[in-house]
C-alpha cells in the first residue's frame, strides 16, 4: 500500500448514525431528498455535490482517520467489515470533517482543489450493541475523476445471541 502524504485523526459525534465529509463550499446538502436514499442506506454512504455522508454503527462519538494519498493506495479488504468508494469534488480544496447533527467542522484537510476518490473502511461494526460499540472508520482519499458509489466489500452482520 502507498504511503499517505497527509493524515488527520478525529473523534466525530455520529448523531443519527452518521458523520459527514464535505467541501468547504459544497453545493449539495445532507437535507436533500436525493441524499439518504434507499440505495445510500443500503451502501452505508450518501453522496451529494461536494458532500459525503457515512453511516456508523454507533450513535455517539466514533474515531475517524483520514489519509490522503497521491494515487490509489490499493485495496485491502482484510480486517474491514465494509468498504465503499465514491467521488467527491473539492472545489475549494478544503475538506471538512463534521459530526451530525452539528455541521461545524471538527477537522480540516487543506488539499489541492479538484476531484477526488474516497474509500471508507468500516471496522468492528459487530461490536455495536444498543447503539454503542468500538466501531471505527478510515477514509482514504486521492485525486481521481468523480465516480458513483461502489461497494467493494459488503458487511454481513453477525447474529446477536
Amino acid at each position: 500500500m502507498a504511503t499517505s502524504i497527509k493524515r488527520e485523526s478525529v473523534t466525530l459525534y455520529a448523531g443519527y448514525h452518521q458523520f459527514h465529509l464535505k467541501d468547504e463550499q459544497a453545493l449539495g446538502s445532507t437535507g436533500a431528498t436525493d441524499f439518504w436514499t434507499a440505495e445510500a442506506f443500503n451502501n452505508m454512504l450518501a453522496v451529494n455535490p461536494g458532500i459525503v455522508g457515512v453511516t456508523t454503527g454507533s450513535y455517539g462519538d466514533v474515531p475517524v482517520e483520514v489519509e490522503v494519498y497521491e494515487s490509489d493506495p490499493g485495496n485491502e479488504s482484510d480486517g474491514w467489515d465494509h468498504i465503499v468508494e465514491a467521488g467527491i469534488d473539492l472545489g475549494s480544496g478544503n475538506l471538512l470533517l463534521c459530526g451530525c447533527p452539528d455541521p461545524e467542522e471538527v477537522g480540516r484537510l487543506n488539499l489541492a482543489p479538484g476531484k477526488y476518490r474516497l474509500r471508507v473502511c468500516y471496522g468492528n461494526l459487530d461490536s455495536v450493541i444498543d447503539e454503542e460499540g468500538q466501531d471505527h472508520y478510515t477514509v482514504r482519499l486521492w485525486p481521481d475523476n468523480f465516480s458513483e458509489p461502489e461497494v467493494l466489500k459488503r458487511w454481513k452482520p453477525q447474529v446477536q445471541k
